[in-house]
């Protein structure tokens, strides 16, 4: 291949210049390897590295010759003469006679194999048996190496920037971007969709693909062998390339937060008050659980301008329940409002929303409509029905402060009513109650199907340990090196979360706050006198802490085998990530110092994106379904033992039954089947 520009001239000199750092180190390492120690070899090789650096800082700059043709020259004694002298000012005459000695050994024992059998051609590491993703960042890393000016290495987006700017300067078009190569190379999602066709860039603003020009210019200027990328990385058709799966019901616009007056946001905030406050006797009523938050809220449900804010009750804490009960909240009032139930958005209270009427004419809305009667609408009923509950109402205990004209015993005969009617409507919601069609459960039932589902786990996990190990084979080559790069970090981190969690189940905001070092009043990981690691986590830290399966601190030690996925993560990769060294989490990102539930369950469905098998997997895969795929092997594995599923996942036998397991006659058949065979052929 010919340069394309008298830059590109350069880096082929620079290349040129990497092979006879390669050939130096040989034959210094041949001709003392058994005169001498690792450690002399290692010093000698250091030295010879420096003196070839600053010649060729003085008399080969930019690398406009190339250094073999330098060091080949008729003016290279003299040059060496003068190089000699000139460093005087800034060099002590013991460290000037070496370099004068050590390049003086590279003239007359190593260029002088340029051009024969001896010569080792440097091939930058292109490992031929690497897996397509693996490939295309060897060629970005090499193009970067090429490209780099000086000796200076730069950080990844000034990387990523130079790389983009090389290949658009080949393809002669502003095909690729910084932001494009961050996202492909970062370890955590499949490669970019690539066809070959003919089009300016604006065409691919967008769009699904890009333009298979970037694999041919990756390939070509990164100096790989032919066909290293292209046979591996082949385009597609714009006719092959899949459509977005689009939901039979159309995204809702965004919620009109106007119609959250200032009256409505006091009595959310009252209620918030009424629902964690210690000192009111509860347990009739069930109280929400306040925890500590990872950051600092900057509004609250009084000052707040968008819905985050209505969950914030207090700046440094965070209140699951109250997510929920806005969610639910905003569901009632978008109803209202749409079906002209309520026309003044001052009418928009707790009093004249939260009605069994109102929730009745929803649900029934959604089922003319041929909408699935999904369980959000059982939970909608349930968070609303504890309002009107006689023993407790909460409207009749508040009606000063909510600014009702009915007398406390009007309110509560409303209750007395009210009640029972909600207890009914959740009773026959839940007799209509079906899974979505576009429910996990529905699109994925191909792997609760399989006889093992947590072997599609399994089979992913080892798929991505051999890429990982490929990284590391290829950092290895860099023994100076001592943390990861970030994308060997990325997987090693993802691989350890898929681990983590075929192991121990656990909810996604228990991993999200789960923090190194023994900590006795939250979630936490840490290794043991045995050298395994093990959670802690307190019962008040679980979802259904009421539960009498929840134990007062809960433990649980990995195995051998997933303690030291879990040490590699924490001992090589997780200072790799900016802002680790002050973390107190177990999980960490590159944009934030803990993994937070959204983004842990992205991370978990780009994981199976790359890795999982697509022939099985129809929907995204997010952490929750991990219960699913966990509870349905062992319940195959031990056919009715619900009450152990139950403690696998820290919830109830009845949870068990209604929601997990997936198990079909075929099962029990086939258990049946093996049995029968088993006992026949011993009489036999």
């Amino acid at each position: 291949m010919q340069p394309i520009s008298a830059y590109s001239e350069a880096v082929f000199h620079k290349h040129s210049f990497k092979e006879l750092l390669l050939n130096v180190e040989r034959v210094i390492r041949k001709h003392y390897q058994l005169s001498k120690n690792e450690d002399y070899i290692h010093r000698k090789n250091k030295v010879a590295k420096r003196a070839l650096n600053v010649f060729m800082d003085q008399f080969n700059p930019d690398f406009r010759n190339d250094p073999i043709e330098v060091l080949k020259s008729d003016a290279f004694e003299d040059q060496l003469e003068l190089y000699f002298s000139e460093t005087v000012g800034h060099l002590d005459i013991e460290l000037r006679y070496i370099y004068r000695g050590i390049l003086r050994f590279i003239n007359d024992e190593v260029v002088v194999l340029h051009g024969t059998k001896h010569w080792v051609k440097d091939d930058f590491g292109f490992d031929q048996n690497a897996d397509a993703t693996t490939r295309f960042k060897l060629c970005i890393d090499n193009i970067y190496t090429l490209y780099e000016k000086g000796y200076k290495k730069y950080k990844d987006a000034k990387k990523y920037k130079l790389v983009a700017t090389a290949v658009n300067s080949y393809c002669k078009a502003e095909y690729l971007n910084a932001n494009f190569l961050r996202k492909a190379y970062g370890g955590y999602r499949p490669l970019p969709l690539f066809t070959d066709i003919d089009e300016k860039p604006d065409f691919f603003n967008k769009k699904k693909y890009s333009p298979y020009a970037i694999i041919r210019a990756l390939e070509k200027i990164s100096l790989a062998p032919e066909g290293y990328l292209t046979s591996v990385i082949h385009p597609i058709l714009v006719s092959d390339i899949p459509k977005r799966t689009k939901s039979k019901f159309p995204r809702k616009p965004n919620f009109d937060f106007s119609l959250i007056t200032e009256r409505l946001k006091s009595e959310i905030y009252l209620y918030a008050k009424y629902k964690t406050d210690i000192f009111t006797d509860k347990k009739r009523n069930e109280s929400w659980k306040v925890r500590p938050s990872k950051k600092k809220a900057r509004a609250n449900i009084l000052t707040s301008t968008c819905v985050t804010h209505l969950t914030v009750l207090y700046e440094n804490k965070y209140i699951p329940s109250l997510g929920v009960f806005n969610g639910n909240l905003m569901t009632l009032i978008r109803y209202a409002v749409e079906s002209k139930k309520i026309t003044d958005p001052n009418d928009i209270t707790l009093f004249n929303l939260i009605k069994p009427s109102l929730i009745q004419s929803l649900i029934n809305s959604a089922i003319i409509e041929g909408k699935p009667i999904v369980q959000t609408y059982v939970r909608l009923i349930t968070t609303f029905s504890c309002m009107w509950k006689p023993e407790s109402c909460f409207f009749s205990e508040h009606r000063t402060e909510l600014g009702l004209d009915l007398s406390e015993e009007e309110l509560l005969k409303m209750a007395e009513e009210y009640y029972p009617l909600f207890d009914s409507l959740r009773q026959t919601t839940q007799s209509l109650e079906t899974l979505s069609p576009n429910s996990t459960k529905i699109k994925n039932k191909f792997i609760t199907d399989l006889t093992d589902p947590s072997e599609y786990v399994r089979k992913a996990l080892s798929k991505a340990k051999h890429v990982l190990a490929a990284h590391d084979g290829y950092r290895s080559e860099f023994k100076d090196t001592e943390k990861s790069e970030y994308p060997t970090a990325v997987l090693s981190r993802n691989i350890t979360i898929i681990s983590c969690l075929l192991e121990l189940p656990l909810r996604a905001r228990n991993w999200s706050d789960m923090r190194l070092g023994y900590m006795p009043d939250g979630e936490c990981i840490y290794k043991n006198q045995n050298g395994l690691y093990e959670v802690h986590i307190p019962k008040h830290c679980f979802k259904n802490f009421d539960q009498k399966i929840i134990p007062e601190n809960f433990v649980h030690v990995f195995s051998k085998s997933t303690s030291a996925v879990i040490a590699d993560y924490l001992d090589k990769d997780r200072e790799s990530f900016k802002g680790s060294e002050d973390s107190p989490y177990f999980m960490v990102s590159t944009r934030s110092p803990y993994l937070t539930v959204r983004s842990l369950s992205r991370v978990i469905d780009e994981f199976f994106k790359m890795y999982g098998d697509q022939t099985i997997k129809k929907g995204g895969i997010r952490i929750h379904f991990f219960r699913d795929i966990v509870t349905t092997s062992f319940l195959k594995q031990f056919p009715g033992a619900y009450a152990h599923a139950g403690r696998l996942l820290l919830d109830s036998e009845e949870t068990m039954k209604q929601n997990y397991g997936h198990l079909q006659p075929k099962d029990a058949l086939l258990l049946w089947q093996a049995h029968n065979e088993n006992k026949m052929l011993e009489g036999a």
